[in-house]
């Protein structure tokens, strides 16, 4: 009957992880990544939500996990900040409604927070990743595009920006050198152009 999202931490060179913070929720999202800036713990909370009870009921007879979440874009795309150090939590902050499974980076400048993801405009990608639906060659995925979000560290009005036209998934960026940090490239499997309908190279 209660859920929550939970934020663990590890310190380097340890392997005991601590709870850092842990937030009550009515309806959970679904939550395939999270970003990371030098102080927050970046949760976006797309408008795709499970029912805890329903789900532990009745949700797992004979059905995939995910056809269990319903989409609900009324109630927006909500950006949860949780303060690593102090676990305190800022937020919610409200942007439109879209989807994303990958993060690509997180930063702090000028007052703000920036986060960087693969974005779709709904939830649809999932179905199409059935198999009946891969093997059908007249029906391909539409696939998400690089944006970016500036959330107001002392305000409350996100913005965005489509930052790359490509059709992208699976991003990367040298982590080791710019993970947490303002960066200038990211890269990811792509779509050629307008008669592609699959990956078929590395962007940049």
């Amino acid at each position: 009957r209660r859920t929550d999202y939970k934020v663990f931490g590890v310190p380097p060179g340890s392997t005991s992880r601590r709870q850092i913070a842990s937030i009550p929720v009515r309806e959970p999202a679904y939550m395939h990544s999270f970003g990371l800036s030098e102080r927050y713990a970046v949760l976006v909370e797309f408008p795709l939500v499970v029912n805890p009870l329903r789900l532990a009921t009745s949700g797992l007879a004979g059905r995939a996990f995910i056809d269990n979440y319903e989409w609900k874009p009324e109630r927006g795309t909500r950006f949860l900040l949780v303060d690593r150090g102090s676990g305190q939590l800022r937020g919610p902050f409200e942007a439109e409604p879209f989807f994303s499974f990958h993060h690509v980076n997180s930063f702090e400048r000028d007052g703000e927070l920036v986060v960087d993801l693969v974005a779709y405009d709904d939830p649809s990608l999932i179905a199409a990743l059935e198999v009946e639906r891969l093997r059908d060659p007249d029906d391909r995925p539409s696939w998400g595009r690089l944006r970016r979000y500036s959330v107001p560290l002392e305000g409350r009005d996100v913005r965005s920006e489509q930052i790359a036209e490509v059709g992208m998934e699976l991003p990367r960026i040298n982590y080791r050198a710019r993970n947490e940090r303002e960066y200038g490239y990211a890269y990811a499997a792509g779509i050629g152009g307008p008669q592609s309908d699959w990956f078929d190279q590395v962007v940049k």
